[in-house]
């Protein structure tokens, strides 16, 4: 009897104890390995049980953490890759833009010459057919220089009503991870009843990107970016002011000067373009606004945008 009672309390224990524990540890382990397993049956109501619906809520709300944070970082990349796609355009409408004027002048000058010439010459002369063939090379030629540069132009700008609150305020989660990273803390300092601006919600979403981009690799570590917006006026003209500003390393004096310049950085090789201050700048102007920086070496930074406000341009 005895026996018999030992057998069935280990067989109880195997099923009621051993049996659970072991398939929870399984789990455990599973999920440790960034594998997730079936849920555990939950269909008991003593502390196993309860064990089981625990480690089930907590492996979905797991999940969800991990498709949340997925979604945000393929918004971030995707957005990212636009930023960069951006900056590629850039470089090729520069580079392109200098190609039109060192070669374009040239082809001007060669072709009005040729022109004279070939109206100079009587009709049966022998050289009008070579001087019509390098006319008509040369008009080639610039077609061709035009064709690149309408390829790497960005286009015309969508112009619509903007919200500036709105529009920062759904580029901040972009950055949440990042400032987090670094002990970054950011505070705005936008009042709701701003004037809207009138602009391109893509281009105006790049201008703050590049900007706050800029403030966070400012900050070594710990350190704070506000963003503050308010109305104001640019020769008699109603508009908004939004000012980011970092308590970073700052810019010296001399390198204040050439921040908004093509291919200037101070970043080391490899890191930067150069060109996201510059891309920002050309933007700012398209929308018929401006933009400053002020900064005091050790003691942050600060880059003041003005844009119209929508009244003015509609």
């Amino acid at each position: 009897l005895t026996v018999a009672l030992a057998l069935l309390i280990a067989v109880v224990l195997q099923r009621q104890i051993l049996h659970p524990l072991a398939s929870l540890a399984h789990s455990i382990r599973a999920l440790g390995e960034g594998r997730r397993g079936p849920p555990l049956p939950v269909k008991r109501h003593d502390e196993l049980g309860e064990l089981a619906a625990a480690f089930n809520r907590m492996t979905e709300q797991l999940e969800e953490a991990r498709h949340r944070v997925a979604a945000e970082g393929e918004y971030a990349l995707d957005l990212e890759q636009q930023l960069r796609r951006s900056e590629t355009l850039a470089v090729a409408g520069k580079l392109a833009s200098g190609i039109a004027h060192e070669v374009g002048t040239p082809l001007n000058i060669i072709s009005g010459r040729a022109e004279m010439v070939l109206r100079s010459l009587p009709p049966e002369h022998p050289g009008r057919q070579d001087l019509e063939r390098i006319i008509h090379q040369i008009d080639r030629v610039s077609n061709i220089v035009r064709s690149l540069l309408d390829t790497v132009r960005l286009g015309k700008l969508e112009t619509q009503r903007i919200s500036v609150e709105a529009l920062i305020s759904r580029l901040l989660p972009l950055l949440e991870h990042v400032v987090r990273r670094r002990g970054i803390s950011i505070t705005t300092s936008i009042p709701g009843d701003l004037p809207d601006v009138a602009g391109d919600p893509g281009r105006l979403q790049q201008v703050f990107i590049n900007l706050l981009m800029n403030a966070v690799e400012a900050i070594p570590s710990e350190g704070t970016i506000s963003i503050g917006a308010w109305p104001s006026s640019n020769d008699g003209r109603p508009g908004v002011t939004v000012e980011v500003t970092d308590t970073g390393l700052g810019i010296p004096r001399d390198a204040l000067e050439q921040v908004f310049e093509p291919f200037y950085t101070t970043k080391p090789v490899g890191e930067g373009t150069g060109l996201g201050l510059a891309i920002t700048r050309d933007i700012i102007r398209d929308h018929g606004g401006s933009i400053v920086a002020r900064s005091e070496a050790a003691e942050g930074s600060s880059f003041v945008v003005w844009l119209p406000a929508y009244e003015v341009l509609a």
